[in-house]
């Protein structure tokens, strides 16, 4: 039997406020395909804002689970 991995993103993120939706949905649906499949047991999204000054932080809050 084969053991599932666990996979890791990490998305390094500074005023990106317009890119982050678009990105996190298309990331998002892939995850979702790919835990479906059963190609992997846990999907982990790690996104580095490092001082945004626009709205960056307020979209990628909206997004924690």
């Amino acid at each position: 039997m084969s053991q599932l991995q666990t996979f890791s993103l990490v998305l390094p993120c500074f005023n990106e406020a317009k890119a982050i939706d678009p990105v996190l949905r298309k990331i998002l649906e892939t995850r979702r395909q790919a835990l479906q499949q059963g190609v992997f047991s846990n999907f982990e999204i790690i996104v580095v804002d490092d001082g945004s000054e626009d709205e960056s932080l307020k979209k990628l809050e909206s997004y924690s689970d």
